[in-house]
């Protein structure tokens, strides 16, 4: 009776004893592919913040999974580094891609493997605050400013208003929707035949006189205008409402 509750014993032991060992070994594995899943992740952001300068600073948000799995050794984990395969490029982010990465242990290459992207950029994109009608010559004031997932995004956005303000809509924005560059026309702020308001500046000076507008311009459009008694047209780059401006 006596050496059956030792074996017993024993037996309890040894099976603690394996347990023990089995959840530190998963474990260091568990923290291991924590610390590995960081590094490709920074290696990600990486690459996204060289290819887009324009973006540091900005929300990022990356999920991703591996398509095989990739084991190191907890010490291994801290000797092996990850960059995106070199020659790898993009033209445009999008909500989901796939991108090649390179392993190195000790700064040796150590294989590749492929990861299926989940990409969040959360930027600040100019929105419509209210519907905008067909027809209607957009204002700042219909016009907001919200933070938006830019990869889900098809055309060009627009990141202040002054870029948007003065175009016509070219059909019904609704509420709430994100100004691309295909939804409104450019509206002449200067037709040909007009008189005109020129503008010259020249160190801190500011000179006006008129002219006639010889041709038809959107705000930020170069256009001839002609002075009366003067033979040369200016060339003048429109910058309002039958106003323009003279570089001197």
């Amino acid at each position: 009776m006596g050496l059956k509750l030792i074996n017993n014993n024993y037996g309890k032991i040894f099976f603690a004893m394996v347990l023990f060992a089995v959840i530190i070994f998963s474990s260091s594995f568990s923290f291991a592919d924590s610390f590995i899943d960081k590094k490709i992740d920074a290696a990600v952001r990486t690459f996204i913040f060289e290819s887009f300068p324009d973006l540091e600073g900005e929300e990022i948000n990356i999920k991703f999974t591996k398509d095989k799995e990739i084991k190191y050794a907890e010490i291994d984990a801290e000797r092996v580094e990850f960059s995106v395969f070199d020659g790898f490029r993009i033209s445009k982010l999008s909500s989901k891609m796939s991108i090649p990465i390179t392993m190195f242990l000790d700064g040796v290459d150590d294989g590749k493997i492929n990861l299926s992207v989940n990409l969040e950029v959360l930027k600040d994109v100019v929105v419509a605050k209210e519907k905008i009608k067909k027809g209607t010559v957009i204002q700042a004031a219909s016009l907001g400013i919200e933070k938006n997932n830019i990869t889900t995004i098809s055309g060009n956005y627009y990141s202040s208003k002054e870029e948007i303000e003065g175009r016509v809509a070219k059909g019904n924005i609704l509420q709430n929707t994100v100004i691309r560059d295909w939804m409104f026309k450019e509206e002449p702020l200067v037709k040909r035949g007009e008189s005109v308001k020129i503008i010259a500046r020249n160190n801190g000076v500011l000179v006006q006189s008129t002219g006639k507008a010889m041709e038809d311009g959107a705000k930020g459009k170069m256009v001839k205008v002609k002075r009366e008694g003067v033979r040369t047209p200016l060339e003048c780059e429109v910058t309002g409402k039958g106003v323009v401006e003279v570089k001197i």
